[in-house]
């Protein structure tokens, strides 16, 4: 019961584990066997209320609410306006009082919140998953796609069934997200243009400006680069009218990108250096990483390379405090970049074969593209031709399959240079210039 002082309960856990009816795991975690389980439900159903069985799926449905809010207050503080406000739980939260411990408490208990997102999207508690999902939304996307599409699923599933259109409106914009995330551009656009169709039907200024930007984001990988910057200077309008600097901050990195592949350096870096002075007033410490990495691509671009290299140093010292894996393969990729304009060669491959370890972990099949080509540009500098055309060859293939043409035009060319090394010809390094911008993997050219 919800009034159970916590040492009683844990004795009775003891107890019970002791007679082999729970077992416990090495992270201090119960479980019961599925014989077990089933047994428990039929007596339930047999002995206990339809009300007093819903009564108990709410105060788990509302423990687990709250205690994912502590979570993230912890770890994205400054996004707390971004995120729906979970009401206090009669039980007891865990000690989530640093970032160490909100992360180790996600991470254990991520496949739990999945099922709790099915089960109240099932159970007659659509609110729960609905904003059980939109709470959780900035964790998933540091490389937890998987979970990510099956949870955000639900929660339009649950505001498809409850009628809710502001929460079907989120739902697709993080579907959107993910499916950005995993490279099916398609899929992420006709999410995301739902979902402003949806926002715009609830007037809800900020979901419009979130999924403008993002929007963007798609518009920039499909390389339609004057859309994409009409989608940002749409957000940051209203970001600007409903006074979100966290946004303002992100959509001007966003923006930033769009500058840099359209070949504008200098007003690339000067809206990442406008998206840091924001970030040091809110505290955004995630958005600042981002902001490091795009802003060390911009300073590459210039020649500025021992710039890049601090920034680069510091976003990815950042991404690997916060436990954002998607992050620090990008600024890992965007270091091992500058590593080889500097002409150390081993230390770029070496940066470019973590980065694409990270990227399939992940499955960020964009990224992993990136970061082939580099790999393979760091190896053609190096001499080993037979390599450089190897990892060249494959990122043409992923390339292609995301439908990302810079990153195939820079394999092409890239493997060209190759087998004209192979027969003895001049060995040309590669064009900085037509390299493509890597995306920085969190809201800015990423998700907001």
């Amino acid at each position: 019961t919800p009034d159970t002082p916590l040492r009683t309960a844990r004795h009775s856990l003891d107890v019970l584990a002791r007679a082999h009816l729970l077992q416990r795991d090495r992270a201090g975690r119960f479980g019961t066997h599925d014989l077990l389980r089933a047994y428990a439900d039929r007596l339930s159903r047999a002995h206990d209320s339809e009300e007093e069985r819903r009564a108990a799926l709410v105060r788990l449905f509302d423990h687990y609410l709250g205690a994912a809010a502590a979570a993230m207050d912890v770890l994205y503080p400054a996004e707390r306006h971004h995120r729906p406000q979970a009401a206090p739980t009669a039980g007891v939260l865990p000690d989530l009082g640093d970032p160490v411990a909100a992360r180790a408490w996600l991470d254990a208990e991520r496949p739990t919140l999945a099922a709790v997102c099915a089960v109240a999207a099932d159970r007659g508690s659509p609110g729960h998953a609905v904003r059980l999902a939109a709470l959780l939304f900035r964790y998933l996307d540091a490389g937890h796609h998987t979970e990510a599409l099956e949870i955000h699923r639900n929660a339009l599933r649950a505001a498809e069934m409850s009628g809710d259109l502001g929460g079907q409106a989120h739902a697709l914009t993080n579907l959107g997200v993910v499916h950005w995330r995993l490279a099916d551009a398609a899929s992420a656009a006709d999410h995301l243009v739902r979902a402003l169709a949806l926002h715009r039907t609830t007037g809800d200024r900020a979901g419009q400006a979130r999924t403008l930007s993002n929007l963007g984001n798609v518009h920039w990988r499909l390389g339609n680069l004057r859309e994409a910057a009409g989608d940002h200077q749409q957000a940051l309008t209203l970001y600007g009218e409903t006074g979100d600097r966290v946004g303002q901050a992100r959509t001007l990195t966003n923006l930033g990108n769009v500058c840099l592949r359209l070949g504008e350096y200098d007003e690339a870096a000067v809206h990442q250096r406008q998206a840091l002075s924001l970030h040091d007033l809110t505290g955004d410490r995630i958005g600042r990483a981002r902001t490091l990495t795009h802003l060390g691509n911009a300073c590459l671009r210039l020649g500025e390379y021992e710039e890049a290299v601090v920034h680069q140093r510091q976003a990815l010292a950042l991404f690997r405090q916060l436990g954002h894996a998607g992050g620090e393969a990008y600024a890992l990729s965007g270091l091992g970049d500058v590593r080889l304009r500097l002409g150390e060669y081993e230390q770029a491959a070496a940066h470019q074969r973590r980065a694409l370890d990270l990227f399939r972990e992940n499955g960020e099949r964009y990224g992993e593209a990136s970061a082939l080509n580099g790999l393979a540009e760091a190896l053609h500098a190096a001499g080993c031709h037979d390599e450089a055309l190897t990892h060249h060859t494959t990122a043409a293939t992923v390339a292609a399959a995301t439908g990302e043409t810079d990153q195939r035009i820079r394999a092409h060319k890239g493997a060209a240079r190759a087998r004209e090394a192979q027969m003895g010809g001049t060995m040309s390094a590669p064009d900085l210039r037509s390299v493509a911008v890597r995306p920085v993997a969190v809201p800015s050219t990423g998700p907001d």
